[in-house]
């Protein structure tokens, strides 16, 4: 009797410790996802009047780059931007005023920063299981000039893109793909701005960079 006694109350104690243990830590993860850039004609340097042609397609399911598994982003607000800086001043200064866009797939908004500066984000069209966006840049004044696409908005970026894991940071790389030419990650030197001359190429290759001369 007593042996049966001191049983129960070792596997009660053992019930009581059991629910006592600490719980299991929450999933948290990164995310790191990759845009195809298509830019053309990727020349060194352009006239006045030329013509720039950005394009980019891609899946709405996209590749985790850390895990190589893909996602539905469907839902997900890229807040896709083209950056387009005047190089040859200190410091190198927005330069979306400067030229005209003209759409061509989807729809880009231009929201007014400050004198001068234009935000561009970007609307894609969803057709089928992509996304698609395209734009003609036309360059309407001389110098160094450099354009790019970024996100940088995801830094705050925390609903879930899996419903089972915390979403801990998310990071958007734009891959460019020059037409005819390269990016000209060399003519950076020819930047006035200090900031913008030393960028390191993988930062410079993240946001699709592409550097060029616009001649009269």
């Amino acid at each position: 009797m007593k042996n049966s006694i001191m049983f129960f109350g070792i596997l009660i104690l053992g019930l009581f410790c059991t629910s006592c243990d600490p719980p299991a830590a929450p999933c948290e993860r990164d995310y790191l996802f990759s845009i195809p850039v298509t830019l053309s004609p990727a020349s060194d340097t352009f006239q006045v009047g030329d013509t720039i042609c950005l394009s980019m397609k891609f899946p709405i399911r996209l590749e985790d780059i850390n895990t190589n598994e893909f996602f539905d982003l469907h839902d997900f607000p890229f807040n896709t931007s083209i950056s387009h800086l005047k190089l040859d001043t200190t410091p190198a200064l927005c330069a979306n005023a400067l030229v005209k866009f003209v759409e061509k797939q989807g729809r880009l908004d231009l929201i007014p920063l400050s004198v001068g500066c234009l935000a561009t984000v970007v609307n894609y069209d969803t057709r089928e299981d992509s996304l698609f966006f395209a734009v003609d840049i036309i360059l309407r004044s001389e110098g160094l000039y450099g354009v790019g696409c970024n996100s940088s908005f995801l830094e705050e970026y925390t609903l879930p893109i899996q419903e089972s894991c915390k979403t801990k940071s998310v990071e958007i790389h734009y891959s460019l793909n020059p037409i005819g030419g390269d990016s000209n990650f060399d003519f950076l030197q020819y930047s006035k701005d200090v900031q913008k001359k030393n960028l390191s190429k993988p930062f410079f290759d993240s946001d699709s960079g592409f550097v060029f001369f616009v001649t009269d």
